[in-house]
C-alpha cells in the first residue's frame, strides 16, 4: 500500500524533498514490479552555474541553485537541462515558421517574455517546448516562475509554478500518480 503522503507533496515543498519523496514512492513500489525509478544524482559544479549565470547575465532562483549545489542534478528523464545547456528563450525559437500562428500585435511581446526568460527544460524531446524560468519577475527571495513554452501556442505568463520548487514538486506528484495507476 503507498502513502498518501508519498502521491502529493505538502505545498511548500522543496525540491529536494520532492525528489526524496519519488526515491521513497519508488521504494515502496520496489515490491510489486521489476520497473522502478530511481533518483540518482550527478554533480554539478559550484563554477559551472557561476559561468552559467554570467553567460546568462542572471542570477538564477536560489531553489535552483540550492538542488544542484546540494545535490546536483537529478538524473530523471528529462527534468532538467545540464547547466551549461540553459539558454535564453529566444534561442528557443529555430526558425520564425514557429511563430507564424502569433499575430502581428503580439509578437513583440511574445519576444520579450522570450527574452526574458531562461529555458532550463525541454518536457517533450523532439517537440519545440521548453520550461523557462521568467528573470523578468524576480520576487523578494530571488525566485522567479517557472513558465511553458510550447512553439505551437502563444506564449503565456506563468500562473501553476510560483517557484521552482512548485514546478519540481508538480512534477514529482504527477509522476507519482502515474506510477500509482499503472502499477498499484
Amino acid at each position: 500500500m503507498i502513502r498518501d503522503d508519498l502521491l502529493k507533496g505538502p505545498a511548500d515543498e522543496s525540491a529536494a524533498a520532492a525528489l526524496a519523496r519519488m526515491r521513497e514512492f519508488s521504494d515502496a513500489l520496489r515490491d510489486q514490479t521489476d520497473r522502478v525509478h530511481h533518483v540518482d544524482y550527478r554533480p554539478a559544479g559550484l563554477h559551472s552555474l557561476a559561468e552559467v549565470e554570467r553567460r546568462l547575465g542572471v542570477t538564477l532562483p536560489p531553489s535552483y541553485m540550492r538542488l544542484l549545489s546540494d545535490h546536483g542534478l537529478p538524473c530523471i528523464g528529462p527534468l532538467l537541462f545540464e547547466p551549461q545547456q540553459l539558454r535564453r528563450g529566444d534561442h528557443c525559437v529555430y526558425d520564425p515558421e514557429d511563430l507564424s500562428h502569433v499575430t502581428d500585435e503580439e509578437l513583440a511581446a511574445v519576444m520579450d517574455r522570450l527574452e526574458a526568460s531562461v529555458a532550463f527544460s525541454q518536457p517533450d524531446p523532439g517537440a519545440y517546448n521548453y520550461v523557462m524560468f521568467r528573470t523578468d519577475l524576480v520576487n523578494e527571495d530571488g525566485e522567479m516562475p517557472v513558465s511553458l513554452y510550447e512553439y505551437d501556442e502563444v506564449y503565456e505568463d506563468p500562473e501553476d509554478f510560483v517557484t521552482f520548487d512548485q514546478y519540481v514538486s508538480a512534477y514529482v506528484d504527477e509522476w507519482n500518480a502515474g506510477q500509482a495507476e499503472d502499477h498499484v
